[in-house]
């Protein structure tokens, strides 16, 4: 029987999500044409303006989260993510589907908060002065 509970016990633990083990998209993302990202852009320029915003002032990170602003998160500070508000942009989760569906950004929520990446032609494009205004 203590044998039973500890194979159970053992494959339980397998099963556990963490962070390094979620699967990741591949990093060869087929390149998009400037016509699309300006297409893009032209659907949610206010989504895309904010997260011009946020790279300028942290060129760095990649990472985003999407939450309400009523609710309590607390960020990793080793690892510090962007955050964008529901109550600020309408549709916020059917925006980034249509990023996701470009290649632009990628899901890789691991707990109850979604999460996602900035590909590097996104933050190139937003980054880039003649882009989002």
């Amino acid at each position: 029987m203590v044998r039973t509970l500890e194979k159970i016990e053992k494959t339980l633990s397998g099963l556990r999500v963490s962070r390094e083990s979620v699967v990741k998209p591949s990093l060869l993302l087929p390149k998009q044409s400037d016509s699309v990202l300006s297409s893009v852009e032209k659907l949610i320029p206010e989504l895309l303006a904010d997260m011009k915003n946020d790279l300028s002032e942290y060129p760095f990170i990649r990472e985003f989260v999407i939450l309400s602003n009523k609710w309590v998160y607390d960020s990793d500070p080793n690892n510090m993510v962007l955050s964008y508000y529901f109550e600020d942009h309408s549709y916020l989760r059917n925006k980034l589907r249509i990023l996701e569906n470009y290649g632009l950004i990628y899901e890789i929520t691991y707990n109850e908060v979604a999460r996602f990446v900035i590909s590097e032609e996104l933050a190139a494009y937003l980054t880039t002065d003649s882009q989002v205004e």
